[in-house]
């Protein structure tokens, strides 16, 4: 079965909803929720305080699907420098800018220093801010503000604990994706498929398209498949019900399906009749057509709002486009942009330790940079009352200098330019420019203190990048994947996912979260995704990029692929099991033949193993291993075996690049070619000359 998806807008007629089930609804329990900085709130490195006076932050929210039952704590890990006064230096910490607790540094808290605090919840707000002030100093005398040893380090293993009493599900399709994406949570969305009879294609279709909306819906928190259960009894998240009535018997047990024949589809958001915190979402119709229809118009619903209420009938689709995708930054799509096209904006930092600005340039997996390389034109400005002996921007790419210069206007400058070159060399289709701004006051005095928050430099959202780049790459290469799952991005071509014949409900919701991986990745605004079963697959014309999820069950295209030795799994994955009795992972990536499609092989030993590894493609630091062709994963996520096989490229490399090349590749042959050249010329006009009766 094979379905295009056109990942669509939908619109929807709003109606009434129709009686759903009562709901029993069990005493409140009170649950212990810990939220560390590094997952909950993705603080990617510890927090530096630095300089007399050190400042850092990072902001949470309280999800809308909690009212707490105690006022929360809060757990910082930190450390500083040994050579602090304890009796003037101190760790302070702030919410919303109003102080919560504070510790002096001293030395018995030089490592592993710990500080707890309660947080009065009334003091919260929809949206919070945690503010981490470091007060240091070393001497009772003069005290340097640049001197290295005035530090503290707070952990990004800090967390929050919080007590909490989950609110009952209320129903109310005008706010999807919640709750089951709640925009103010902590960390992935969590669903688990529902199993019934025997999916349908059109089913397989409407969950990957469900799939890929929620991908875009949920961004970088992404989306966690639960193990699928065939009763909502079992389910521990909200659950996901897709296909019509007959697949699901019980679905008229949730809504009214009175009016189904005379509807594209109906949409649901109901309480879970064992779990009335959790919900369930219902996508069916009359038809298996219908229960795409549905699909779409769930997907539509963040643009035009208009499925409302608990039930919602579909009567009428418009516009086949997706939820837009909020990616920042974006991928550069064409040879120049400003940093306001890739999605940033204006931006200013103060102080002696002022943050570099990062400026990401993604491009592409097969970007291919111009041999001339390119060229960055930065606009910025800075304050007046700096030393201008001093001050300087600096440019980094790639942790590689490139340039350097003074700012030495004594008053200031509000906008003035920079052109840099990058050089080819340095760039690559993932790469990231660093503008570093030193800010020093002027008539700086290592023993007088200056208010550091008066000065300031802004990089203007206005600056342009131009890199000039080709699009050829050599395949396969797993390692292709790490620029936002290239070439299976949708960007670069219609996709397919193949499933086994009758799928599992596990390796349906495997599919889901692959989906959904690919709603991430992608910003294609109508991007083409296929869904199909083996057997339906290998009937089909190879004209797009395809993903085979192998799981427990016998996957007959994979089967036949290994007998016919166009896969070559290790023999232990071929089996099921690894040397040391433990399944792996297992990834696998080759041509289709003479064509310039990718297949792209996902296997795991059950389907525990395939969802670890469709997991493991969504972080960066497993991608980031990946090269060749193949790679076999341990359960920890180390490689244990890499092959090649042979690569061949796969898009056109043009004539000026070629000829570009091959100049820069053989200079010292073309400089003897020149020298020779000019020799030669000089005979020739000596020659001439003779002949004539002139003089050379």
């Amino acid at each position: 079965m094979t379905l295009v998806v056109l990942c669509s807008m939908a619109l929807a007629e709003p109606a009434e909803a129709p009686p759903t089930a009562e709901v029993q609804e069990p005493p409140a329990q009170t649950r212990v929720v810990e939220v560390p900085f590094h997952e909950g709130m993705y603080v990617e490195q510890d927090l530096m305080l630095l300089g007399l006076r050190g400042f850092a932050s990072t902001d949470f929210r309280l999800p809308r699907s909690w009212q707490l039952s105690a006022d929360p704590e809060l757990h910082i890990y930190f450390e500083h420098s040994a050579e602090l006064l304890a009796d003037q230096s101190n760790l302070t910490v702030l919410l919303n800018d109003v102080p919560v607790t504070s510790a002096a540094l001293s030395s018995e808290n030089t490592d592993e220093g710990v500080l707890v605090a309660t947080i009065p919840a009334d003091s919260l707000q929809e949206y919070n801010r945690l503010t981490f002030a470091g007060t240091h100093r070393k001497t009772e005398q003069c005290q340097d503000p640049y001197d290295l040893a005035l530090w503290t380090r707070v952990s990004r293993y800090s967390k929050l604990r919080f007590e909490v009493v989950d609110i009952p599900v209320q129903g109310e399709l005008l706010e999807y994706p919640f709750p089951f994406f709640d925009e103010f949570g902590f960390g992935p969305a969590e669903l688990t498929w529902v199993t019934g009879a025997s999916a349908s294609d059109q089913t397989l279709t409407a969950a990957g398209l469900l799939g890929f909306g929620l991908g875009r819906l949920t961004d970088y928190r992404g989306l966690r498949m639960a193990p699928a259960v065939s009763d909502l009894a079992d389910a521990t998240t909200h659950a996901v019900i897709v296909g019509t009535p007959e697949e699901h018997p019980g679905l008229a047990d949730l809504v009214d399906l009175s009016e189904l024949g005379q509807v594209k589809g109906l949409v649901a958001v109901v309480p879970n009749p064992h779990h009335p915190t959790l919900a369930v979402l219902v996508v069916t119709g009359f038809r298996s057509q219908d229960v795409i229809s549905a699909a779409q118009a769930l997907n539509a619903n963040p643009r035009y709002q208009r499925l409302t209420g608990s039930v919602a009938p579909v009567q009428r689709l418009t516009d086949t486009r997706p939820p837009p995708s909020s990616q920042v930054p974006r991928p550069i799509d064409r040879d120049e942009v400003t940093l306001a096209d890739i999605g940033l904006t204006d931006q200013t930092v103060r102080g002696y330790y002022a943050p570099q600005f990062r400026v990401p340039l993604y491009m592409e997996g097969d970007a291919a940079i111009s041999p001339s390389g390119g060229v960055v034109w930065l606009e910025y400005g800075y304050s007046a009352g700096l030393d201008t002996s001093l001050s300087t921007m600096e440019v980094r790419l790639n942790g590689v200098t490139l340039r350097s210069v003074p700012l030495d206007y004594a008053s200031g400058e509000a906008s003035t330019s920079l052109r840099v070159r990058l050089p080819a060399d340095v760039v690559e289709p993932h790469s990231h420019l660093d503008v570093a701004f030193h800010l020093f006051p002027d008539d700086y005095d290592t023993c007088e203190w200056h208010p550091d928050e008066t000065h300031w430099a802004t990089l203007y959202a206005s600056s342009t990048v131009r890199i000039p780049h080709d699009h050829y790459a050599m395949l396969p290469d797993l390692g292709r994947l790490r620029f936002r799952g290239w070439p299976f991005n949708l960007e670069a071509g219609p996709v397919q996912l193949v499933l086994a014949d009758e799928p599992s409900g596990d390796e349906i919701s495997a599919a889901v979260a692959m989906a959904a991986r690919m709603g991430a990745w992608s910003v294609a605004e109508t991007p083409e995704l296929t869904v199909a079963t083996a057997t339906q697959a290998q009937r089909e014309t190879v004209r797009e990029h395809r993903v085979l999820l192998v799981g427990q069950r016998p996957h007959s295209w994979f089967n036949a692929l290994v007998a016919e030795q166009a896969l070559s799994p290790p023999g232990d994955v071929a089996e099921g099991r690894a040397s040391a009795g433990v399944g792996v992972p297992y990834v696998e990536q080759r041509l289709h033949g003479s064509t310039d499609h990718v297949l792209l092989v996902l296997k795991g030993p059950d389907v525990q193993g395939l969802k670890t590894l469709v997991t493991g493609l969504g972080a960066g630091r497993t991608l980031s291993k990946l090269d060749r062709n193949l790679a076999v994963f341990t359960p920890s996520g180390r490689i244990v075996s890499s092959t090649t096989q042979s690569p061949r490229q796969v898009g056109d490399i043009p004539r000026l690049t070629r000829a570009q090349l091959v100049l820069q590749r053989n200079w010292a042959s073309w400089g003897v070619v020149g020298v020779l050249g000019a020799l030669l010329f000089a005979f020739s006009v000596r020659r001439w000359a003779e002949r004539f009766g002139g003089q050379v």
